[in-house]
């Protein structure tokens, strides 16, 4: 059976433009990432998708409520597997502060979320939601990290897209019964 997942990282937030590792820290929005959900949320068509799930960390909630009330997907389902990978204690710093501390390789510090949980959770959710919504459209916003984990894990090797995976961007995957595909990595609707 076929199955759509549209996969929305939340809009921007003021660590985000700083720089600052949120991880599972609940930062808010900005006004620029309130901004980009609602020029998402008018590209998202009403009759596109069937079910819009979030992660529950405010950045996305408040993205896909966003985005819910454009494209008529209300209520948005919050679900915690969809959460940014827990960055333990790096949250809060910039990349020059991390090295600082913890060298070249501070994703291997102590305290932060092993990305095979990461990935493990994000198969969790994905495989629920298509057995719940077979044949289904499922939209979910969630975060950059958990995207960049989920993607290779559901892809054939060297299939994963490369590039930077943007705020506010929508990243559509399409599973025929055998295989997934990505139709659009990483696309974004302009600001004005």
């Amino acid at each position: 059976m076929t199955f759509l997942l549209g996969l929305i990282r939340h809009g921007v937030t003021e660590w985000n433009a700083a720089g600052r590792t949120q991880g599972q820290r609940d930062i808010p929005l900005s006004g620029e990432g309130r901004k980009q959900a609602n020029a998402l949320g008018t590209r998202i068509p009403p009759d596109g998708w069937d079910v819009l799930y979030s992660s529950d960390l405010s950045r996305a909630a408040e993205t896909a409520r966003i985005i819910g009330e454009h494209a008529d997907l209300e209520p948005v389902l919050l679900d915690v597997r969809l959460r940014e990978r827990s960055f333990g204690p790096l949250e809060g710093l910039t990349r020059r502060e991390r090295e600082e501390r913890w060298g070249e390789r501070p994703f291997d510090t102590p305290g932060v979320e092993p990305a095979a949980d990461v990935t493990k959770r994000g198969l969790e959710f994905v495989r629920e939601v298509q057995q719940k919504h077979s044949g289904g459209r499922v939209l979910a916003v969630t975060h950059g990290a958990f995207i960049r984990h989920l993607l290779p894990a559901l892809l054939r090797e060297g299939a994963e897209p490369e590039g930077d995976l943007n705020n506010a961007s929508l990243t559509i995957l399409h599973y025929d019964g055998r295989k997934w595909r990505c139709l659009l990595f990483n696309g974004n609707v302009p600001v004005s």
